[in-house]
C-alpha cells in the first residue's frame, strides 16, 4: 500500500478520480485544502479539518497485498483514499468495499458529509 504523489495515468482515467472503495472524489496534488474542505462543507477553522483533508489524499492500493504475493501490475493497483486504504486490514477488496459503503450509510465514515452531499449510493 504505497503512497505516490502522481498515480499512474491509467488508474486516474479508469477511476475518474474516485476512490475504489467509497466512490467519493479523490484529493490529488492539484486540489487545494480549501477546495477539499469546500467539498466536505467544512472550513479550515473547524475541528478535524486537517485530518479530513489527509483522509481524502489519494493513495495506491494493492488489491492483492504485496505481502500476500501481489505485484505492482496495473491490474492489481487501484486508487483509494488514505482512510479507505489504511482501514482495510485483512478484508478482501470486495469485503472492504462493502464495509466502507456500510460505514458511509451509517454515518461512521469520516468523509460521510461528502457522501451525503453527493448522494452516492
Amino acid at each position: 500500500m504505497s503512497q505516490n504523489k502522481s498515480p499512474p495515468k491509467h488508474k486516474i482515467m479508469s477511476q475518474i478520480k474516485k476512490c475504489f472503495y467509497c466512490g467519493l472524489p479523490m484529493r490529488n496534488s492539484n486540489v487545494t485544502k480549501a477546495e477539499c474542505l469546500s467539498w466536505l462543507g467544512s472550513s479550515p477553522g473547524q475541528p478535524n479539518s486537517t485530518l479530513l483533508v489527509r483522509y481524502m489524499r489519494e493513495t495506491e492500493e494493492h488489491l492483492l497485498k504485496r505481502a500476500d504475493g501481489g505485484t505492482d501490475s496495473r491490474s492489481n493497483i487501484v486508487l483509494a483514499h488514505q482512510y479507505c486504504n489504511s482501514s482495510r486490514g485483512s478484508r478482501t477488496p470486495e469485503q472492504h468495499k462493502k464495509w466502507i459503503r456500510q460505514l458511509l450509510a451509517e454515518g461512521g465514515h469520516p468523509l460521510g458529509q461528502l457522501h451525503a452531499r453527493m448522494n452516492i449510493t
